[in-house]
């Protein structure tokens, strides 16, 4: 590891995994909700609040970060297998094809790779090709 310089301050960066990134969501605009940080038993008027929320589609569009992509100021790069979502615990492409159509109707700078016949964790060939495009992606953002 190279020590920081004052050259480094701004250039932070941010790799996102699943859940639809989150759109490496929550700072870009966190979720992905764990049993490692959630507590077993909340507080009633919690769960209630929580009920509420996620049933009522104003309070959805006020807190998902789906709809706030005009907020995005940084480069995106999504990459998804043709074949992800055919368990549970993976994402189907649908999910990053509207969240794709989503930064550009917001005008947001973005790139969406489709890996053929890939899962959720690519292999083989298709990994090499997402981590070369990656590393170029973090190297041109952040030189």
């Amino acid at each position: 590891m190279f020590p920081p310089t004052p050259d480094d301050a701004d250039l932070i960066a941010r790799w996102g995994y699943g859940c639809i990134g989150d759109i490496s969501a929550g700072e870009l605009l966190d979720t992905c909700n764990s049993a490692d940080v959630i507590p077993e038993s909340l507080p009633e008027e919690m769960i209630a609040a929580y009920v509420e929320s996620a049933t009522s589609a104003e309070r959805i569009r006020e807190i998902a970060p789906f709809y706030h992509l005009e907020n995005i100021s940084v480069p995106i790069q999504i990459h998804i297998g043709s074949a992800d979502g055919d368990y549970i615990g993976s994402t189907p492409p649908e999910w990053s094809y509207k969240l794709n159509q989503g930064l550009l109707d917001a005008g947001r700078d973005v790139e969406l790779f489709v890996y053929d016949g890939q899962r959720h964790s690519f292999t083989g060939d298709a990994w090499l090709l997402f981590m070369d495009r990656a590393v170029t992606f973090f190297d041109e953002q952040l030189k």
